[in-house]
């Protein structure tokens, strides 16, 4: 069977596995759209984190290339951890604060000592990196476009609004699928946190260069308002129905914005 879907993508492709192994069921008048979080590999960002991270990672530079330090503060960075674990404790949030400006002290200092040992060949070669531990070092909490992963640089921060977490890391992710038979037609990552309702131009030029036609319609909900249509297509959100609205209108919009609603498993 793996056999059989390499065969598939290879002979669309750019083509989705799903639309190769389906065909013509992947071709529908309608389509629903919706977005997630692709949620990164990374921990909650705090700058505690990121400094004992850069102070890490240079540690580790230094010993590789062979450059002796006048003082690692392996120790002293040991014990800088315990303050900033419950920082957000009213008892302990002066600690906390002074350890995590003399953790960015240390990160720095130790930056700058590596990179005046460092030949110039050694300096070109970590130069990427240190443009990482220098950004990081340098941002405010106002900033714009903040670093928030070393390992995940291209990685933003989203609020969804949910109870049980306010804020995800990573990036947003576009799915479309069929609406009757709800097969994926459509996966998209975005670099930018950008409004549901822009990203639709990208979703349909994506489908299609993949079923080689655009869908009428496009079903989506309420974080694509704005967006009444692009190009040939249609894009319906749910809104209120109007006193003049006919019993079959607004069945119709029933049936779409509940088959919409099964897109979310698909989603997750």
């Amino acid at each position: 069977m793996n056999y059989l879907i390499q065969v598939l993508v290879l002979r669309w492709g750019e083509g989705h596995a799903s639309i190769a192994l389906h065909q013509e069921k992947a071709i529908e008048d309608e389509m629903c759209i919706d977005t997630t979080v692709q949620e990164k590999n990374i921990t909650f960002p705090t700058d505690a984190k990121q400094y004992r991270k850069i102070h890490g990672q240079l540690l580790k530079m230094a010993r590789a290339e062979g450059i002796v330090l006048s003082r690692s503060h392996e120790k002293e960075v040991k014990i800088l951890k315990f303050p900033t674990r419950f920082a957000t404790h009213p008892r302990n949030r002066k600690k906390a604060r002074k350890a995590v400006k003399r953790l960015k002290t240390i990160s720095g200092r130790l930056l700058r000592e590596i990179q005046r040992k460092m030949t110039g060949e050694q300096q070109k070669f970590y130069a990427e990196k240190f443009a990482l531990y220098q950004r990081m070092l340098n941002q405010k909490r106002a900033d714009k476009n903040k670093l928030y992963s070393l390992h995940e640089p291209h990685v933003y921060c989203m609020s969804k609004g949910k109870a049980q977490q306010r804020y995800e890391f990573g990036t947003k992710v576009s799915i479309t699928t069929t609406r009757d038979v709800g097969i994926v037609i459509g996966a998209l990552a975005f670099e930018k946190n950008v409004f549901d309702g822009h990203t639709v131009p990208e979703v349909l030029a994506q489908v299609k260069r993949l079923i080689n036609r655009v869908p009428k319609v496009g079903i989506a909900d309420r974080g694509y308002r704005g967006k009444s249509k692009v190009n040939d297509t249609q894009i319906v959100t749910p809104k209120p129905a109007r006193k003049n609205t006919s019993e079959e209108a607004m069945a119709l919009a029933r049936k779409r914005f509940r088959r919409r609603a099964g897109i979310e498993p698909v989603v997750t």
